[in-house]
């Protein structure tokens, strides 16, 4: 009976020992942790001052930044390119007011930064009284071509499906259309190039050995005012300050034109090449190809450019955007190029965004007017101030002020204020 009773007394007390020795590592609770409060988003600046026309990127400057998560104008929310502490850029957001707010919305706050008035300017307009006619014949009416002229008055090729015919307009500058009664081949064109002269060089999609020049003054057409050789087909050309004219298409290699009109052929592409786009920038030319042949060397769609030597001189190509490399021009079709008085090309496709700028000199590309623009800039054409003239198609405009009309805006003619002149 005594063994019995020290037995329970060890096993009681062996208990004890061990209850007394556990430490339970529980979480703090959080009403004894201190907590950091965030801070508090506020808005100091905000650069450029507007938006006006030209005006891609905007900088909000200001403090506790480092967790934004959006951004608005009014309701609409724009994309953020970049952030840190002190600053936000962001694009051009897709609506216009001369008395936006915008605002900063953080991840760990419920506070937003706010600063009103801002104004974003409009960039796009809808151009040419054509208002009675796409009303009767829209879905057969297409736009082909529009070419200023040095007045800004505008000349648009359009084609009329039920006719199977094409009509030249001209609109002045308060919008006024005049049908232009010129007679011209009524077969599809590939491109226009305006000359020193003034007059239209007219490019065929068709077969075609010739190149037309249209004299708009005076309303009418010498054909064939250049011919080139059996099988070779004249796509697109460009003149340079000399008057030399730089052309090429399927079949021709890139040939000069002097100004006595004699052609001489250069060595640089095969004739089996493509040449789908001249364009000439001061000393510079730039030409659209697809090769027949890629290689290594030689990628199948790339813009070149070569020097230009004075007297129809022209150096060795360089290879300036191989278009498979180039992640916003992969899968897309180039429509029109044009370059700025700046010497950077704009570049037109089939892509959402339609219009993007290449920066030749730090060899950068970017959209521009990023989901603000038409879906499609089938061909434009810069006038005499800081305004492309557009052809777009299966256009939606990111613009409230257009309403139902941005439904009307298939094939239409639309003044686009880039805030930068043409070459």
């Amino acid at each position: 009976m005594k063994e019995f009773r020290i037995y329970i007394l060890v096993v009681i007390t062996g208990g004890l020992f061990a209850f007394n020795s556990c430490k339970y590592d529980v979480t703090e609770p959080l009403w004894d942790k201190s907590y950091d409060e965030p801070p508090i988003p506020q808005i100091t600046s905000i650069e450029p001052a507007a938006a006006i026309p030209g005006v891609n990127f905007i900088t909000i400057k200001g403090t506790g930044f480092s967790t934004v998560h959006s951004v608005y104008f009014n309701t609409t929310q724009t994309e953020i390119v970049s952030t840190s502490n002190s600053e936000v850029v962001v694009r051009r957001p897709g609506l216009i007011g001369d008395s936006l707010e915008v605002k900063i919305l953080p991840n760990e706050t419920l506070v937003a930064a706010k600063q009103a008035p801002y104004d974003v300017d409009r960039i796009a307009f809808e151009f040419g009284s054509y208002d009675e006619l796409i009303a009767v014949i829209e879905d057969t009416v297409e736009f082909e071509f529009c070419v200023p002229d040095n007045n800004d008055n505008i000349y648009t090729l359009r084609y009329n499906g039920n006719e199977n015919r094409r009509y030249l307009d001209k609109i002045t500058t308060a919008g006024e259309r005049t049908e232009l009664n010129v007679s011209i081949r009524q077969q599809g064109i590939k491109s226009i190039v305006k000359g020193p002269d003034g007059r239209w060089y007219i490019f065929y999609d068709s077969n075609r050995r010739y190149i037309d020049a249209l004299d708009l003054q005076n309303e009418t057409l010498e054909e064939s005012w250049v011919r080139l050789g059996g099988g070779e087909f004249p796509k697109t050309g460009a003149f340079d300050n000399e008057g030399y004219f730089y052309t090429g298409g399927d079949g021709t290699s890139l040939q000069v034109v002097d100004p006595s009109l004699n052609i001489s052929q250069t060595t640089y592409y095969s004739e089996d090449d493509l040449i789908d786009i001249i364009r000439v920038y001061q000393n510079t030319l730039y030409l659209l190809v697809q090769a027949a042949v890629p290689d290594a060397e030689t990628p199948e769609w790339a813009i070149w450019k070569h020097d230009l030597l004075g007297s129809g001189g022209v150096s060795d190509r360089q290879l300036l955007i191989d278009l498979n490399q180039n992640p916003l021009l992969v899968g897309k079709e180039i429509l029109n190029m044009e370059v700025s008085a700046e010497g950077n090309i704009f570049i037109s496709t089939d892509g959402a965004n339609s219009l993007l700028e290449y920066d030749v000199t730090s060899g950068t590309m970017d959209y521009y007017y990023k989901n603000i623009l038409p879906s499609t800039i089938k061909s434009f054409k810069w006038g005499s101030t800081n305004s492309i003239y557009a052809i777009v198609k299966d256009a939606t405009y990111n613009d409230p002020d257009y309403g139902v009309v941005a439904e009307r805006l298939k094939n239409r003619l639309v003044r686009i204020d880039l805030g930068v002149a043409g070459n």
